[in-house]
């Protein structure tokens, strides 16, 4: 239709307005509220955040929170091991699954391991045993290498760590105590995770590798 002026005016452009009443009020509020708590909690978890440092996950916990299991990767590298996912070595992985991933650490099982060991050059090896049960555990420290029982205080191309069996947490525990810096000192982490039952078994070089052996196969 036209208006006064003899413009043409669309029914579409006219609106009248509508004072709001109470409860459109109330119902705009809520919604408002609602936008800030979504955002807040979007903001919570940013995608550049490391889901291993912010309060919804442990460092030895799987990932529960959907915010946190969106941030899941396959940075964890697994070699050497063809298991089903239920043995206790594998759940040992499971548990610390964050720390792995924080630490960036490749994890190697036995044969994969040793060949990846005597591949190394002054690779900087922790057995971790010692810091878990005491000077007892060093009969298991390799003598093929320059062998340590603490975090790395310089800088080292390649960290190693181990402890007795494959479902032993010493050398887990060991990396979650120290994970600031390892983060910091290790150009890259290696979990050896066949550990001393591996060494006594492939006759590796050892301090005392029949006291190892009473030690590991203790039953």
């Amino acid at each position: 239709f036209c208006s006064s002026n003899g413009l043409l005016v669309s029914r579409f452009d006219i609106v009248t307005p509508v004072a709001p009443t109470h409860w459109n009020l109330v119902a705009m509020r809520a919604t408002t509220a609602i936008a800030i708590q979504l955002a807040i909690g979007a903001l919570a978890v940013s995608p550049n955040e490391p889901c291993d440092e912010h309060p919804c996950l442990s460092m030895a916990e799987p990932p529960t929170k959907s915010s946190c299991l969106i941030q899941r990767s396959s940075s964890v590298k697994v070699k050497g091991h063809g298991g089903s996912g239920s043995t206790p070595a594998d759940q040992l992985l499971l548990r610390y699954h964050n720390l792995l991933q924080y630490l960036n650490v490749t994890v190697l099982q036995c044969d994969e391991g040793i060949k990846r060991l005597q591949g190394l050059q002054d690779p900087y090896v922790v057995n971790a045993m010692v810091a878990a049960i005491g000077p007892a555990a060093k009969v298991c420290d390799l003598t093929s290498v320059p062998l340590s029982h603490i975090a790395p205080e310089s800088d080292q191309q390649k960290c190693v760590v181990y402890c007795g069996e494959p479902d032993c947490p010493a050398a887990l525990n060991f990396m979650l105590g120290h994970k600031f810096v390892m983060k910091k000192k290790c150009g890259q982490i290696l979990y050896l995770q066949g550990g001393a039952q591996c060494f006594v078994q492939k006759n590796q070089s050892m301090a005392d590798v029949n006291g190892c052996g009473h030690l590991v196969f203790k039953t």
